[in-house]
């Protein structure tokens, strides 16, 4: 009170003040283990690392620590990162499902060949580099069908070989940077 009519002192009363920080910090957490709070160092896959690692796709990038490593609080569940290149995943229908180029992409390396979970996006590791796409059933046999969310602009769904791809991952969060100056 004493802040209130003259300005010195404290504004909150201490107590007031922890039980604020718990309870914003309660908010903060809500739903996220406490292992999953404490950021780890994330290997960051550049494209020159993952494709030295061919045939072995990311692991041999990530064993080798031939890359940097980040600690990127809230991106968690991630194996890795890899920066995503080029506009075929702009997502105009969702744009809060967007990957940028530039953007970060967390990524869970996916090793079970016979689960694919359809409709996710994926990043591939394959003979001709690494692609970002949604993944969908192929109508031919030993191939999955990669669609680019940006049609607008032109980017096309493709076939391709299951036999051409090294190793998976699955996309599970995107660090989106905007540069200002």
């Amino acid at each position: 009170m004493l802040w209130l009519i003259t300005g010195t002192g404290d504004m909150m009363i201490q107590e007031d003040t922890a039980r604020l920080m718990e309870k914003i910090q309660k908010e903060a957490t809500k739903g996220v283990s406490h292992l999953e709070m404490t950021s780890k160092m994330i290997p960051h896959v550049i494209e020159e690392c993952a494709d030295c690692g061919k045939p072995n796709g990311f692991d041999i990038a990530i064993i080798e620590d031939c890359c940097p490593k980040y600690s990127i609080p809230g991106l968690v569940g991630c194996d890795f990162t890899i920066p995503a290149r080029g506009r075929s995943m702009i997502n105009r229908r969702f744009p809060e499902k967007t990957i940028k180029d530039g953007d970060i992409i967390g990524c869970k390396r996916w090793s079970s060949r016979t689960h694919v979970r359809w409709g996710e996006v994926y990043v591939l590791s394959t003979t001709g580099g690494i692609t970002v796409k949604q993944i969908l059933p192929s109508e031919q046999e030993g191939y999955i069908k990669c669609v680019p969310f940006n049609e607008d602009e032109g980017f096309q769904p493709f076939e391709l070989p299951v036999d051409e791809i090294y190793d998976w991952a699955i996309v599970v969060g995107v660090v989106s940077l905007s540069m200002w100056a």
